[in-house]
C-alpha cells in the first residue's frame, strides 16, 4: 500500500488574496562592472532586489551608485510596474546614506 504524504496547514495569511508586492523586501547587491557604448567606459552599478514577502516574487532594478537619490529612482521604477507597497521591509544597511 502506497504511503501519503502528511502536509502542515497552510498558515492564514498565506491564503488571503494579496497584491503582489504589497509586503515587500528590499536589498542591494553588487558592485557589477558594466560597460558603457562599445566597451570603452566601465562603471560600477549596483543591484537592487524588491522581493515580495507573499509570493516571494523577485524584481530586480539597476542603481547606479549606493546614494539616496538613486534608490529613490530604482524605487519609483519598480512602484511605477508593481505598484505601491504597503509597506517595504529592509535590513538597513549602511549601503542607503545621503550625501
Amino acid at each position: 500500500m502506497p504511503a501519503t504524504q502528511i502536509m502542515a496547514p497552510i498558515p492564514r495569511e498565506r491564503l488571503i488574496p494579496l497584491i503582489a508586492f504589497a509586503h515587500t523586501a528590499v536589498d542591494y547587491g553588487g558592485a557589477f562592472i558594466n560597460i558603457q557604448g562599445r566597451g570603452k567606459h566601465r562603471m560600477k552599478r549596483y543591484m537592487c532586489l524588491f522581493t515580495c514577502l507573499a509570493t516571494r516574487v523577485v524584481h530586480l532594478e539597476m542603481a547606479f551608485s549606493l546614494d539616496t537619490d538613486s534608490f529613490v529612482s530604482a524605487f519609483y521604477r519598480m512602484v511605477s510596474r508593481r505598484g505601491l507597497p504597503r509597506f517595504v521591509i529592509s535590513d538597513n544597511g549602511s549601503n542607503f546614506y545621503w550625501r
